[in-house]
């Protein structure tokens, strides 16, 4: 994975580009994510002020330097393209939500969703997050994480084609998403 140089890390104007380039390509077209994770970076109070409750759920309790990632982070889940769950989350859950991702894009057909007898296993959490991501392997899907340093995992469903250049973007921007390998 391309990491971000020093140079970039230290220049708000190449990440900010590279986190609104992530943006539009996990945006599934919907326009509204890229206009929210703009207002994040170039009106922080107006953004913070406007969406003060699902920071406050969050911990947020005034503006901060990672405002714009969570607004991505915030925006895709409410378009359906993001999923969040619990380190702790039972399978049948975890499961559930990446159908719901995988439905949101029609990434893979209903019918290919074969993975009943893996959800009847009780395993932590993340384990099951790792057999998910082989299983989805296979179909060229990668199930990957945005890391909001937190105890949970935010979901996301990709093609697998495309996973090296959101993870560099994301570094570049100053982030980070992961695979479950």
């Amino acid at each position: 994975m391309e990491q971000a140089s020093p140079a970039e890390k230290d220049d708000p104007q190449l990440r900010n580009t590279a986190l609104l380039e992530l943006s539009r390509r996990l945006a599934f077209g919907q326009s509204q994510i890229v206009e929210e994770v703009t207002e994040a970076m170039l009106h922080e109070e107006d953004y913070f002020v406007r969406w003060f409750d699902r920071l406050d759920e969050r911990g947020i309790s005034c503006p901060i330097p990672e405002l714009p990632w969570f607004a991505l982070v915030d925006s895709l889940q409410a378009e359906g393209l993001a999923g969040e769950i619990d380190w702790k989350e039972d399978s049948d859950e975890v499961a559930s939500v990446i159908e719901d991702l995988l439905a949101r894009k029609q990434l893979l057909p209903e019918e290919e969703w074969n993975w009943e007898n893996e959800v009847e296993e009780m395993i932590p959490t993340y384990d099951f997050l790792v057999k998910m991501f082989k299983l989805l392997q296979a179909h060229s899907i990668t199930l990957a994480c945005m890391d909001i340093n937190s105890d949970c995992y935010v979901l996301i469903t990709v093609r697998s084609e495309e996973i090296s250049k959101l993870q560099a973007l994301a570094a570049r921007a100053g982030y980070r998403i992961h695979e479950f390998e």
